[in-house]
């Protein structure tokens, strides 16, 4: 009897989605062939060093320290463990591994088989635990072909750390699928009278992503830091939901921030997001820094920027206020009149498109976004207030998946910073002690 209900629905389609963002990812990676990577940009000991990450050493058969801050990765043995032990996907696998991946988005069969190395049978993806393969990489083949899941292996295995590993995959998957998309893209065993390809070469495989790396270096920077901020395996997954069309795209459920309701808007949170997935909308303190940018530019005698509407026309977009250069080709110094009307059109921009976002009734709220969120827990741990560090489910088809959390906050009448008021208060707690100082 198999683990699961077996269904005889396969979702077939192209795999050039997922080759493509894999050899986006590729870059840097060919020497790294025999051991993961580690981006230190996204790692919680880089980030913070109030509370000492050491997951990935934790995970390590080998006893590497891949925590320390500089590692020597000999006697690894690329088992890839460490690469999901991670809760920031800091850690990413091996050129070699990669190498896999791509063979099994190449393959010509009906199904992707993903098994360990325990399995004696065929298989297109083979990893040294099921465990060490990040859930979002399976869930990224299974919106393309039904994925066969070899876990036969598993339930004999004797190190319960990994069957324990086996088990959070298959509630990762579960939970994002939902039980009955997952009955039909998860499989124990190849489906009745589906073909299971036997895959590319490696070799093959790994010069086609070659092949793709300059232009992912060019789509790198030209959105640097976005790709900065969207962790790798959570990218692929990302970009293969919104290439389906929208009437093929399976509901999905993510894991979203609560927030009790005593956010002050201090944006510790938002700032500590390694993939930033936390935005603070608070109209009128975003307009109040683009005015203090507008009037140091001005002083600096640059040409200050101006305000334009969002091509979105959403009021979450909106408010983040998009600015643009002025007009003007010229490459001799600007004037002191040209600086000064610059400056007045960007200020009048600004006050117009606030007016606009009051006019639409937005108000400030805590906004995450559960598609970027890894459930690292960075943000309860550096919320001065402790309010943050609940998680509730969100159900939808649409990319990103943003939840919204209304805030009660108002602009420091002093400093112009905002802050949750008490009592008629008008000042922050921090002008309002400097007052009492003097």
């Amino acid at each position: 009897m198999g683990l699961y209900e077996i269904s005889s629905a396969a979702n077939k389609g192209g795999f050039m989605a997922i080759v493509d963002n894999v050899a986006l990812y590729a870059l840097g990676y060919a020497a790294h062939e025999s051991h993961p990577m580690r981006l230190d940009q996204y790692c919680l000991n880089t980030v913070q060093r109030k509370y000492p990450c050491s997951d990935c050493s934790d995970a390590c058969p080998q006893n590497i320290a891949i925590d320390a801050k500089e590692i020597n990765w000999r006697g690894c043995t690329n088992c890839n463990l460490c690469v999901t032990a991670c809760p920031t996907q800091a850690i990413h696998e091996s050129s070699a591994s990669l190498d896999s991946a791509l063979a099994a988005a190449g393959t010509a069969g009906d199904v992707v088989v993903v098994a360990c190395d325990q399995h004696k049978g065929q298989a297109n993806v083979r990893a040294h635990c099921l465990s060490s393969i990040p859930w979002e990489l399976i869930a990224a083949l299974a919106l393309k072909k039904p994925v066969v899941l070899k876990v036969k292996a598993c339930r004999e295995c004797e190190n319960t750390d990994l069957r324990d590993g086996v088990h959070d995959l298959l509630n990762s998957l579960k939970r994002f699928f939902g039980p009955e998309e997952f009955k039909k893209r998860i499989f124990s065993r190849v489906p009745e009278g589906a073909v299971a390809g036997s895959g590319a070469s490696k070799r093959s495989a790994f010069e086609g992503a070659m092949s793709t790396v300059k232009r992912g270096a060019e789509e790198l920077l030209a959105d640097e830091d976005e790709q900065r901020r969207v962790s790798h395996y959570r990218a692929i997954l990302l970009e293969t939901l919104q290439e389906l069309p929208e009437e093929e795209r399976p509901e999905v459920t993510w894991l979203t921030l609560t927030e009790d309701g005593n956010c002050r808007g201090c944006e510790i949170c938002s700032k500590m997001c390694p993939h930033g997935a936390i935005e603070l909308r608070i109209p009128e303190y975003a307009a109040e820094q683009k005015r203090k940018d507008i009037e140091r530019d001005a002083k600096r005698h640059k040409m200050p920027g101006f305000a334009a509407a969002s091509s979105t026309g959403t009021a979450s977009t909106s408010a983040a206020f998009t600015f643009g250069p002025v007009g003007s080709t010229s490459t001799a110094k600007p004037s002191t009149k040209e600086i000064q009307e610059a400056k007045e059109a960007a200020l009048a921009a600004v006050d117009a498109e606030l007016a606009e976002l009051q006019a639409q009734g937005v108000k400030p709220a805590f906004i995450h976004d559960a598609s970027r969120c890894t459930q690292c827990g960075l943000c309860y741990m550096s919320c001065p207030e402790e309010n943050i560090g609940g998680w509730a489910e969100i159900t939808t088809r649409e990319v990103p998946a943003k939840a919204e959390h209304p805030i009660s906050v108002q602009l420091c009448e002093k400093c112009g910073r905002p802050f949750k008021p008490k009592d008629g208060e008008t000042k922050c707690a921090a002008c309002s002690r400097m007052n009492f100082l003097r």
